[in-house]
């Protein structure tokens, strides 16, 4: 019974909205079916618990039918109607969430029941909870669109021979609403053909950028339309920058126009763009996506509900880490531990607290935190170890240095949740960094010193697939120096 339609339904339910449904199938509006409503409450009592063994047909049958014969076909048929209220249930539980279509709804009945005066104050309501909405996204020009439709067809059923506005209105909220949704889907089209191999079509994007370029004016405060046409420029031009300083000022004039997630996505992208910079020799913009990072953190865009993911914890102090403002970074990582949910909070500060440390030459305190806490998550362990490679390399402990080279190596072949990205970059920085320590300690003629140097500065400028490749060039230039 537990991989029932019925049963995977319930499992999406909160306690609250458990008992709603209850409520919602002893309604003889929506139920007339005590054996329905008996189904009902013998399955919900096992709310939280739907693996629970005693969650049988069988008990289910004498739930439903007491100790009345019933065939299997009979439950069969009380499970699927119960499955199609709870369909019915969530669908209604979105509905009423939906205060916009609620109201565009109930326009459309009433004017299909000649209510016209009763039309006429639900519109004004309409209107009215249009202004209070601060967001301008693509759904309110769609709902505005929406309710001008309804005006439009209104004004042509009663007065017919006059001129009315709402025409002129429908017709522009339809054109903002469809260039502004299309923008959105084209970055989001561009940006995955950037990160994986497929090859979408994007009909009529060329279309639709000369028509705004055209038109900069008309759409000049309408942000749906502005930021993204901005953002599809940064993803086709990259190289000119402006498109990036447009971009940012767009989204912090307009940010609060969009609700939190898509205001994070839209910041997502400036973020990309100056990852791809960094990648391609432009250091600077390590700069830039800290001050992003800043300004996402400060107008709390970047929390999910109270909390902050820890890869942006760990992507934070990272950054800023590399951008040597340890003070800041210091004052984030324990203002901002709290933050993090419980279940990870420990192993995030403790991995980010080294980082820093090891970041401000602090090894000893570095290593006690990395040997403290026991690292189950991939990334953490693998950050680790590079952190505690760096530290023994830097405490010249070569004892502990080459110990962790071996036990890194036999780690990396075993275990199975490592990609083969992260296998070839972390074996790379095994490798060169075990050759730079040998060349601290093994006396090299200055023939020899200078070919393996050589060799180790040419893979490091010929090989990007390799972690921690600014720390080894950091180690290289030291020799040289």
């Amino acid at each position: 019974m537990q991989n029932s339609k019925l049963i995977k339904l319930l499992q999406s339910l909160s306690n609250s909205e458990t008992k709603h449904f209850l409520e919602f199938i002893q309604s003889p509006y929506f139920n007339k079916h005590s054996k329905v409503y008996d189904l009902g409450k013998f399955v919900c009592s096992f709310s939280g618990d739907y693996l629970n063994t005693n969650l049988t047909k069988e008990k289910a049958g004498k739930a439903v039918f007491k100790n009345q014969k019933y065939t299997p076909q009979q439950l069969s048929d009380v499970m699927s109607y119960l499955s199609k209220l709870l369909e019915d249930f969530i669908s209604c539980t979105r509905f009423m969430n939906q205060s916009l279509l609620r109201k565009q709804f109930l326009l459309e009945e009433l004017k299909e029941r000649n209510s016209n005066s009763v039309f006429q104050m639900v519109s004004k309501e309409f209107t009215a909870q249009l202004e209070k909405n601060k967001l301008r996204d693509h759904n309110f020009h769609y709902h505005t669109y929406l309710f001008e439709s309804e005006s439009d067809a209104f004004f042509i059923k009663n007065e017919n021979r006059k001129f009315h506005e709402s025409i002129q209105r429908k017709a522009d909220n339809l054109d903002i609403f469809y260039l502004s949704a299309k923008l959105k889907t084209c970055c989001e089209m561009i940006n995955r053909k950037n990160i994986v191999a497929a090859d979408y079509e994007l009909h009529m994007l060329d279309e639709i950028m000369s028509y705004i370029n055209s038109n900069l004016e008309r759409f000049k405060n309408v942000p749906a339309i502005t930021i993204y046409h901005r953002i599809i420029m940064t993803l086709t031009e990259s190289d000119n920058v402006s498109h990036y300083t447009k971009l940012i000022k767009l989204l912090d004039k307009n940010y609060l126009y969009f609700s939190k997630e898509e205001a994070r996505q839209m910041y997502d992208f400036a973020q990309n763009y100056c990852i791809k910079k960094i990648n391609s020799g432009h250091v600077e913009f390590g700069k830039e996506i800290l001050k992003l990072y800043k300004n996402l953190l400060s107008r709390k865009i970047i929390f999910e509900g109270k909390y902050l993911s820890q890869w942006d914890y760990k992507n934070i102090a990272t950054i800023a880490l590399r951008e040597e403002e340890y003070e800041w970074t210091k004052k984030f990582i324990l203002e901002y531990k709290e933050h993090i949910v419980s279940e990870f909070r420990d192993n995030a500060f403790a991995y980010n607290m080294a980082s820093y440390y090891n970041a401000v030459e602090n090894y000893k305190d570095a290593l006690k935190l990395l040997q403290k806490v026991e690292f189950t998550d991939v990334f953490y362990h693998l950050g680790s170890k590079s952190l505690l490679l760096k530290a023994y390399y830097e405490m010249d402990n070569a004892e502990s240095f080459y110990s962790l080279i071996s036990a890194f190596r036999v780690y990396l072949r075993r275990n199975k949740y490592i990609s083969q990205s992260q296998f070839t970059n972390h074996l790379n920085l095994i490798n060169l960094a075990k050759k730079l320590y040998d060349l601290k300690y093994n006396n090299y003629s200055k023939f020899i010193f200078k070919r393996k140097i050589e060799n180790i500065k040419n893979k490091l400028n010929s090989n990007k697939n390799i972690a921690n490749i600014v720390w080894l060039k950091e180690k290289v230039n030291e020799f040289e120096k």
